[in-house]
Parts: C-alpha cells; structure tokens; sequence
C-alpha cells in the first residue's frame, strides 16, 4: 500500500491481517479520528476509531508519509483509554 500519506509493506499487510484480522487500509482512518490517543510506548502507537472499530496502530515517520508497521484489535485497558480520553477532552 502506498499513497501521498501512507505507506506499508504489501506482505507485511498480509501477515498482519493473519495474525490480527486486521488490515492496515482500514488502519488509516484511525489518523483522521479527532479523539485518536497515544498511549504510553516507546513507539508511535495511537488508538482510533477506524472504519472496523477502535484500532491501535503502530507507525513511524517515512519522509512525509506515515509508514504503518502493524494494527490489531484493540484490547480492553485500550478501549478505557481511549473512552476516557474522549469525555476529558484533548
């Protein structure tokens, strides 16, 4: 996958979906959601809703793009996370 924004190994993508059930196309609207939070890691790794639920997405910078490395299901102290980061605000 690659675009203007966004970029991923196309194998990567595929091993991913087979491990998680979750492909990294629909991970990308996790960067269009307002109430995306980060949760403490040593990489960037936001938890958003995607077009398949609340995702969390581990990425790092490629030049001007967004290189997604992996994305799965959330799991529960996410989804608190993120929950609560929406009724406290930015």
């Amino acid at each position: 996958m690659r675009d203007e924004a966004f970029e991923s190994d196309d194998e990567k993508g595929r091993q991913n979906f087979e491990r998680h059930s979750v492909s990294f196309a629909p991970a990308r609207h996790t960067f269009d959601d307002p109430a995306a939070r980060e949760y403490d890691d040593d990489r960037y790794s936001p938890i958003g809703l995607a077009i398949d639920g609340l995702i969390p997405v581990t990425f790092t910078y490629r030049g001007h793009r967004i290189r997604i490395i992996a994305a799965r299901g959330v799991e529960r102290h996410e989804r608190r996370l993120y929950h609560e980061g929406r009724r406290n605000g930015p």
